[in-house]
Protein backbone atom coordinates (compact mmCIF):
# COMPACT_ATOMS: atom_id res chain seq x y z
CA UNK A 1 0.00 0.00 0.00
CA UNK A 2 1.01 3.71 -0.36
CA UNK A 3 2.54 5.36 2.43
CA UNK A 4 0.81 8.84 1.35
CA UNK A 5 -1.83 6.67 0.60
CA UNK A 6 -2.57 5.39 3.85
CA UNK A 7 -3.68 8.17 6.24
CA UNK A 8 -6.43 9.18 3.69
CA UNK A 9 -7.61 5.81 3.51
CA UNK A 10 -7.92 5.57 7.47
CA UNK A 11 -9.76 8.97 7.54
CA UNK A 12 -12.13 7.65 5.05
CA UNK A 13 -12.53 4.46 6.72
CA UNK A 14 -14.44 6.54 9.93
CA UNK A 15 -17.32 7.12 6.97
CA UNK A 16 -18.21 3.79 7.47
CA UNK A 17 -17.98 1.57 3.90
CA UNK A 18 -16.71 3.79 1.04
CA UNK A 19 -18.99 1.40 -1.21
CA UNK A 20 -21.80 2.70 0.24
CA UNK A 21 -23.45 5.86 -0.41
CA UNK A 22 -21.90 9.23 0.49
CA UNK A 23 -22.93 12.80 0.58
CA UNK A 24 -21.02 15.86 0.48
CA UNK A 25 -21.92 19.08 1.93
CA UNK A 26 -21.50 22.77 1.30
CA UNK A 27 -22.37 25.81 2.46
CA UNK A 28 -23.29 28.76 0.18
CA UNK A 29 -24.18 32.25 1.79
CA UNK A 30 -25.91 30.38 4.82
CA UNK A 31 -27.75 27.62 2.96
CA UNK A 32 -26.83 24.32 3.05
CA UNK A 33 -26.36 22.28 -0.19
CA UNK A 34 -26.12 18.20 -0.24
CA UNK A 35 -25.47 15.82 -3.14
CA UNK A 36 -25.13 12.60 -3.35
CA UNK A 37 -21.60 11.20 -4.17
CA UNK A 38 -19.27 7.97 -5.04
CA UNK A 39 -16.02 7.16 -4.01
CA UNK A 40 -13.98 6.25 -6.36
CA UNK A 41 -10.44 5.74 -5.14
CA UNK A 42 -7.59 7.83 -3.49
CA UNK A 43 -4.82 10.11 -5.04
CA UNK A 44 -1.94 10.88 -3.15
CA UNK A 45 -3.58 12.85 -0.69
CA UNK A 46 -6.57 13.64 -2.39
CA UNK A 47 -10.16 11.83 -2.53
CA UNK A 48 -11.81 11.16 -5.53
CA UNK A 49 -15.64 11.32 -5.67
CA UNK A 50 -18.50 11.26 -8.58
CA UNK A 51 -21.14 13.62 -8.68
CA UNK A 52 -24.45 12.00 -8.94
CA UNK A 53 -26.43 15.31 -10.37
CA UNK A 54 -23.32 16.94 -12.71
CA UNK A 55 -25.48 20.21 -13.08
CA UNK A 56 -24.26 20.68 -9.35
CA UNK A 57 -21.91 23.64 -9.08
CA UNK A 58 -19.06 22.85 -5.97
CA UNK A 59 -16.71 25.91 -5.34
CA UNK A 60 -13.21 25.18 -5.74
CA UNK A 61 -10.54 25.71 -2.59
CA UNK A 62 -14.25 25.74 -0.21
CA UNK A 63 -14.70 24.39 2.77
CA UNK A 64 -17.48 21.23 2.52
CA UNK A 65 -17.95 17.77 4.50
CA UNK A 66 -18.12 14.14 3.62
CA UNK A 67 -20.72 11.97 5.70
CA UNK A 68 -22.65 9.25 5.38
CA UNK A 69 -26.92 8.93 6.61
CA UNK A 70 -26.49 6.03 8.35
CA UNK A 71 -23.74 6.32 11.34
CA UNK A 72 -23.99 10.17 10.96
CA UNK A 73 -19.58 10.05 10.45
CA UNK A 74 -18.54 12.45 8.92
CA UNK A 75 -14.98 14.23 7.88
CA UNK A 76 -14.01 17.90 6.50
CA UNK A 77 -12.12 18.97 3.98
CA UNK A 78 -11.98 21.11 0.71
CA UNK A 79 -12.75 21.20 -3.15
CA UNK A 80 -9.67 21.03 -4.57
CA UNK A 81 -11.45 20.83 -7.94
CA UNK A 82 -14.47 20.06 -9.82
CA UNK A 83 -15.53 18.90 -13.57
CA UNK A 84 -19.38 20.00 -13.99
CA UNK A 85 -19.29 18.25 -17.44
CA UNK A 86 -17.81 14.19 -16.25
CA UNK A 87 -19.05 14.96 -12.65
CA UNK A 88 -15.42 14.30 -11.21
CA UNK A 89 -14.55 15.87 -8.18
CA UNK A 90 -11.32 15.85 -5.96
CA UNK A 91 -11.44 16.61 -2.14
CA UNK A 92 -8.28 17.37 -0.23
CA UNK A 93 -7.41 18.64 2.90
CA UNK A 94 -9.26 16.45 5.04
CA UNK A 95 -9.54 15.88 8.30
CA UNK A 96 -11.49 13.12 10.99
CA UNK A 97 -14.58 15.19 12.82
CA UNK A 98 -15.44 13.87 16.09
CA UNK A 99 -19.12 15.34 15.89
CA UNK A 100 -21.55 13.64 14.31
CA UNK A 101 -23.44 14.67 11.51
CA UNK A 102 -26.91 16.53 12.11
CA UNK A 103 -29.22 17.12 9.14
CA UNK A 104 -30.94 20.46 9.25
CA UNK A 105 -34.63 20.51 9.89
CA UNK A 106 -34.89 23.83 8.62
CA UNK A 107 -34.50 26.56 5.50
CA UNK A 108 -31.13 28.36 6.85
CA UNK A 109 -30.10 31.30 4.34
CA UNK A 110 -27.96 34.57 4.69
CA UNK A 111 -29.56 37.42 4.45
CA UNK A 112 -28.82 39.31 0.78
CA UNK A 113 -28.67 42.67 2.43
CA UNK A 114 -27.31 43.31 6.13
CA UNK A 115 -30.45 42.97 8.69
CA UNK A 116 -29.78 45.07 11.42
CA UNK A 117 -31.37 44.11 14.35
CA UNK A 118 -31.98 44.56 18.35
CA UNK A 119 -31.13 42.11 20.88
CA UNK A 120 -33.59 42.74 23.91
CA UNK A 121 -32.79 40.77 27.36
CA UNK A 122 -33.70 41.61 30.90
CA UNK A 123 -33.98 45.17 30.19
CA UNK A 124 -30.83 45.67 28.04
CA UNK A 125 -30.49 46.39 24.52
CA UNK A 126 -27.70 45.17 22.11
CA UNK A 127 -27.87 46.10 18.57
CA UNK A 128 -26.12 43.90 15.74
CA UNK A 129 -27.03 42.14 12.72
CA UNK A 130 -28.36 38.76 11.78
CA UNK A 131 -26.24 36.61 10.45
CA UNK A 132 -28.12 33.67 9.05
CA UNK A 133 -31.48 33.15 9.57
CA UNK A 134 -34.11 30.00 9.87
CA UNK A 135 -38.17 29.75 10.67
CA UNK A 136 -37.31 29.06 14.20
CA UNK A 137 -33.25 30.37 14.35
CA UNK A 138 -30.94 32.89 14.14
CA UNK A 139 -27.33 33.57 14.16
CA UNK A 140 -27.08 37.49 15.69
CA UNK A 141 -23.32 38.93 15.02
CA UNK A 142 -22.52 41.57 18.11
CA UNK A 143 -19.20 44.07 17.90
CA UNK A 144 -17.84 44.64 21.06
CA UNK A 145 -18.30 48.04 20.86
CA UNK A 146 -22.27 47.56 21.43
CA UNK A 147 -21.37 46.27 24.88
CA UNK A 148 -21.54 48.52 27.75
CA UNK A 149 -21.59 45.71 30.78
CA UNK A 150 -21.38 42.62 30.12
CA UNK A 151 -22.48 39.32 27.41
CA UNK A 152 -25.92 38.32 27.74
CA UNK A 153 -25.62 34.20 28.81
CA UNK A 154 -26.62 30.54 27.79
CA UNK A 155 -30.70 30.43 28.01
CA UNK A 156 -31.49 34.07 29.01
CA UNK A 157 -34.84 34.79 27.31
CA UNK A 158 -34.70 37.50 24.76
CA UNK A 159 -37.01 39.53 21.91
CA UNK A 160 -35.44 39.89 18.06
CA UNK A 161 -36.28 43.01 16.67
CA UNK A 162 -35.58 43.37 13.37
CA UNK A 163 -37.17 44.86 9.81
CA UNK A 164 -37.37 42.42 6.47
CA UNK A 165 -38.99 45.65 4.78
CA UNK A 166 -39.99 48.73 5.13
CA UNK A 167 -43.52 47.13 6.04
CA UNK A 168 -42.66 44.25 7.45
CA UNK A 169 -41.59 44.88 11.36
CA UNK A 170 -40.99 41.84 13.14
CA UNK A 171 -40.48 41.10 17.09
CA UNK A 172 -39.97 37.45 18.05
CA UNK A 173 -39.52 36.15 21.38
CA UNK A 174 -36.74 33.22 21.75
CA UNK A 175 -33.75 32.34 24.03
CA UNK A 176 -30.31 32.48 23.46
CA UNK A 177 -28.63 28.96 22.89
CA UNK A 178 -24.93 29.36 22.53
CA UNK A 179 -22.00 32.48 22.06
CA UNK A 180 -19.32 31.62 20.87
CA UNK A 181 -16.38 34.20 20.13
CA UNK A 182 -15.14 34.89 16.70
CA UNK A 183 -12.65 37.62 16.74
CA UNK A 184 -11.70 39.98 19.62
CA UNK A 185 -13.98 42.50 18.40
CA UNK A 186 -16.88 40.06 17.11
CA UNK A 187 -19.03 37.36 19.54
CA UNK A 188 -21.67 35.07 17.42
CA UNK A 189 -24.75 34.53 19.31
CA UNK A 190 -27.28 31.49 18.47
CA UNK A 191 -30.87 32.27 18.93
CA UNK A 192 -34.12 29.83 19.39
CA UNK A 193 -36.92 32.08 17.95
CA UNK A 194 -40.13 31.37 18.99
CA UNK A 195 -42.56 33.28 16.26
CA UNK A 196 -46.52 33.46 16.32
CA UNK A 197 -48.50 31.57 12.97
CA UNK A 198 -48.60 35.59 11.44
CA UNK A 199 -44.54 35.85 11.78
CA UNK A 200 -44.17 32.13 11.02
CA UNK A 201 -45.79 33.13 7.68
CA UNK A 202 -44.03 36.27 6.92
CA UNK A 203 -40.38 34.62 7.76
CA UNK A 204 -41.35 31.67 5.31
CA UNK A 205 -41.94 33.61 2.29
CA UNK A 206 -38.73 35.94 3.32
CA UNK A 207 -37.09 32.43 3.50
CA UNK A 208 -38.03 30.91 0.24
CA UNK A 209 -37.98 34.25 -1.84
CA UNK A 210 -33.88 34.50 -1.02
CA UNK A 211 -33.62 30.81 -1.95
CA UNK A 212 -35.24 30.99 -5.27
CA UNK A 213 -32.69 34.13 -5.52
CA UNK A 214 -29.83 32.16 -4.32
CA UNK A 215 -30.55 28.98 -7.08
CA UNK A 216 -30.82 32.13 -9.83
CA UNK A 217 -27.71 33.12 -8.93
CA UNK A 218 -25.96 29.79 -8.95
CA UNK A 219 -27.71 28.90 -12.12
CA UNK A 220 -26.37 32.16 -13.70
CA UNK A 221 -22.57 31.32 -12.56
CA UNK A 222 -23.23 27.74 -14.00
CA UNK A 223 -23.98 29.21 -17.56
CA UNK A 224 -21.24 31.44 -17.12
CA UNK A 225 -19.31 28.70 -16.61
CA UNK A 226 -20.11 26.19 -19.47
CA UNK A 227 -20.70 29.39 -22.08
CA UNK A 228 -18.13 28.87 -24.46
CA UNK A 229 -15.13 31.69 -24.38
CA UNK A 230 -15.70 34.64 -27.10
CA UNK A 231 -12.94 35.55 -29.13
CA UNK A 232 -11.84 38.18 -27.51
CA UNK A 233 -10.76 36.39 -24.77
CA UNK A 234 -8.62 34.15 -26.96
CA UNK A 235 -6.54 37.06 -27.51
CA UNK A 236 -6.60 39.70 -24.73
Amino acid sequence: MDTQQAPIKDILDQITNPNTELYLSQSYKGFLFTEPVKYKTVHSDQIHLMVNHKVFCFCHTKDAILHDQMYKSKISGQVASFDMQSGSLFFQNVQPRKDLWVNRKELRIQPQETLVAILRTRGEYFRGCIDNLSLHGAGFLLHVSEINDKLPKSEQTIALQFELSDEIKLLISGKITNIKTLSNQLFGIGLKLNPDEKQQALLSRYLQTAYQNMLEEIDDEYRKLLEPRAAVDLYF
